[in-house]
């Protein structure tokens, strides 16, 4: 609906009804990608951009949520569906506060997740790829290279630490190997894919020193935003990261404008992205402004798997193609670790959803 309205109004604020593109970053990057496959045939944007997330190639989404429903409403002492009906159970959590429902989701041991309902979440979407189900239009996905910063941080609050095996592990299974999976789902068929991992680490956006928090969740949205960090204490931006910042906003705004084309041309170029090819853009990497190119395998390396498993005899041409290689489908079902529970909770909290279309105006 409001990807809709934005078409049917786009042209009274300036807009280009042609460039409207989504975005989003985490828990809005799977919003993104879950619209590619919910709104297959008729998309309306012309691309899709996703920072940090996407859907249905990490932890597999739930039947329901009707378990975790019940788990919370019989906490509140609200019932269960086996002692009251849904409008009474309904009008007694609506009479608590929010606290309260979060301490209550929290001692539930339940995740809430979007769903499984076949329309806007779905069971295998593996299996959709691989049947071309899904708006076989441009995108740009990627991750950050040490997305597990902010949880260090967020864990630390509540005395709770982890070993680096553990948040490297994390990272991979729920950041950087479905990014590469869904860069793998695009590219396989021909269609116009860039695929990024993001390294800015900067004295004003460390979370922590001694080892640093590095560019963690959430630590790119200020340099696309204009919003880094100032004040007393906070050093000021050094000359690489302004240079970072304007960038990065450049090479956004290039997709919004041209999502077909506008990254092949700009600044010299981004490569289209193939799992074979040093084809991985490393923004920010050692705080210098450029592609930096290098092999996925050097990170999708200790991925379960990046589905679809490629072949290279298989691989097709950059120019679209109707449907993927047969031999580049080998894999089935990817498995994945599961999301800790306390993740879903900062990524609702900490997780600026980005969710939008972007109206460019000349």
């Amino acid at each position: 609906m409001a990807v809709e309205w934005v078409r049917d109004n786009i042209a009274a604020f300036g807009g280009d009804l042609s460039r409207m593109i989504l975005f989003g970053q985490s828990a809005g990057a799977a919003s993104v990608d879950s619209y590619t496959y919910s709104w297959a045939s008729d998309p309306i944007v012309s691309g899709f951009l996703m920072e940090s997330g996407a859907a249905g190639f990490g932890e597999a989404l739930p039947s329901d949520n009707a378990e975790g429903w019940y788990n919370v409403s019989a906490t509140l002492g609200c019932g269960t569906n086996a002692t009251a009906n849904s409008s009474e159970i309904l009008s007694c959590l609506q009479s608590k506060d929010v606290w309260e429902l979060l301490d209550a989701m929290e001692s539930s041991s339940f995740t809430f997740n979007p769903s499984v309902d076949n329309i806007t979440g779905f069971a295998d979407y593996p299996a959709l790829s691989k049947a071309g189900k899904f708006a076989q239009l441009p995108i740009v996905t990627g991750n950050n290279d040490f997305e597990a910063g902010i949880y260090i941080e967020v864990y630390a609050l509540i005395n709770q630490t982890e070993s680096y095996t553990y948040w490297e592990n994390h990272d991979n299974t729920t950041f950087a190997c479905p990014a590469g999976a869904r860069a793998n789902v695009s590219a396989s068929y021909g269609l116009p894919t860039w695929r990024y991992r993001w390294f800015g680490n900067f004295p004003n956006t460390r979370l922590f020193t001694n080892p640093d928090s590095g560019a963690y969740h959430c630590s790119e949205i200020p340099f696309i935003w204009d919003t880094l960090p100032t004040g007393p204490g906070i050093p000021e931006d050094t000359e690489e990261e302004t240079s970072i910042r304007a960038y990065i906003q450049g090479a956004w705004a290039a997709f919004a404008k041209n999502a077909s084309g506008g990254l092949s041309t700009y600044e010299g170029g981004w490569p289209q992205y193939s799992p074979f090819e040093p084809t991985l853009i490393r923004l920010a990497y050692d705080n210098v402004t450029g592609t930096n190119l290098a092999l996925p395998d050097i990170y999708d390396a200790t991925c379960l798997t990046t589905y679809p498993i490629p072949d290279t005899n298989g691989w097709p041409n950059v120019s679209t193609t109707s449907s993927p290689s047969s031999t580049y489908f080998a894999s089935g079902a990817i498995v994945m670790a599961g999301r800790p529970r306390l993740e879903v909770l900062v990524a609702f909290i900490l997780g600026v959803v980005l969710l939008s279309a972007s109206i460019i105006i000349d």
